[in-house]
């Protein structure tokens, strides 16, 4: 089966969102908003190994999770990811490094770990 088929067959049900940073007029203090970027999403997320974040981004990086998503996705490092469905269902990662399909593969991969607040991207 090619990639994009794996991807939309087994990949988890997402929902991409994306951050902005605005200054309080009030203390003057950076207030950070979320955004729904696209709902729906599919993502075939694996666990992370050596050997995964070698072959795909050729050098070390700290990542729960690799995941494997069309090359129409709008997904940029620092956004939010929420999987509504499958693997993962419940689960708020944030994006480490994204691998862009001119830079190898016809799909984009993501490097991922979970979010440290259990209401991040809200």
């Amino acid at each position: 089966m090619n990639p994009a088929g794996l991807i939309r067959r087994k990949g988890s049900t997402c929902t991409v969102k994306r951050s902005t940073e605005s200054t309080s007029t009030a203390d003057n203090s950076t207030i950070l908003t979320w955004a729904v970027v696209k709902n729906g999403r599919k993502i075939l997320f694996q666990p992370a190994t050596a050997a995964l974040i070698q072959r795909n981004f050729g050098r070390e990086l700290e990542a729960e999770y690799v995941g494997f998503t069309e090359a129409s996705t709008d997904v940029v490092g620092g956004d939010g990811i929420v999987v509504t469905d499958g693997y993962l269902a419940g689960t708020r990662l944030e994006v480490v490094q994204m691998l862009d399909p001119d830079q190898g593969p016809r799909h984009k991969v993501l490097a991922v770990t979970r979010a440290k607040q259990a209401n991040a991207f809200d």
